[in-house]
């Protein structure tokens, strides 16, 4: 769905989004869109999700609305804030957590809908004040060294790290997702520390079969994931198997 939208968005505007989101499941759908708009070299200031987090990295800042009666979705409410943070951060530019009141599926009412509206509109005028971000500018060189593994396996990357502009930090967070090349989800974002000069990574393998592209993205404190424009990598396409028995070959 998020691509359909995509597809006609990019047909008939020609600047950028400036904000994108979703409510619910339609975070999900509005997360997709803003990939694809992010690919297509088109600007989003700002993701605004309410209620469920995106389960994959975006480049741009992300606002995360959860409501304060709402114990399913809000982390704080359920004491796990300081890992949702540590996944915010790995994922998102500037992430930040917003509390709204009310329970899921009661914002849009009367005597909240106005909270919501002006939480949103707060969230705007700080994307459109920001200040850009001055980053380094990084490229990751990679490739997998296994075509064909076993769900669940660990496979070594090759990497090679240069710094376009700006400082090599000395601890460079290499973040790392798959996504399906017959569906395109994205799957397992995860990540590790890469001290410099290293010349490779281990990641895991999607637990379910089939052929999945592996995506390589350096993750900089305190910018967050650099800009997908210049620093998403590409890394190559692993065929995770279902025998027990395999025989290396390209996928």
């Amino acid at each position: 769905m998020g691509d359909h939208y995509a597809d006609i968005l990019l047909d008939c505007l020609d600047g950028g989004l400036s904000f994108i989101g979703g409510n619910c499941q339609g975070v999900g759908v509005a997360a997709q869109l803003t990939a694809r708009w992010s690919l297509a070299g088109r600007t989003c200031k700002s993701f605004i999700a309410l209620e469920v987090e995106p389960s994959f990295p975006l480049p741009c800042p992300v606002a995360l609305l959860f409501g304060a009666e709402s114990e399913l979705f809000n982390p704080y409410l359920r004491g796990e804030e300081h890992s949702a943070k540590l996944r915010w951060e790995r994922m998102f530019p500037r992430p930040a957590a917003h509390i709204v009141p009310g329970g899921h599926g009661t914002y849009f009412t009367p005597g909240r809908l106005e909270t919501l509206v002006s939480t949103i509109k707060s969230i705007r005028a700080a994307a459109e004040n920001g200040a850009p971000l001055d980053a380094p500018r990084i490229r990751l060189t990679a490739r997998p060294s296994e075509a064909t593994v076993l769900p669940g396996e660990e496979v070594s990357v090759d990497l090679q790290i240069d710094v376009l502009s700006g400082h090599m930090p000395e601890v460079l967070q290499v973040a790392y997702f798959w996504r399906s090349s017959e569906t395109r989800d994205p799957f397992q974002v995860s990540g590790q520390p890469v001290m410099r000069g290293a010349s490779g990574i281990m990641v895991r393998a999607p637990s379910f079969p089939g052929d999945w592209d592996l995506i390589l993205y350096p993750v900089v404190f305190p910018f967050g994931p650099l800009c997908w424009s210049d620093h998403l990598a590409p890394v190559g396409r692993v065929r995770v198997s279902d025998a027990t028995m395999l025989t290396p070959e390209l996928a």
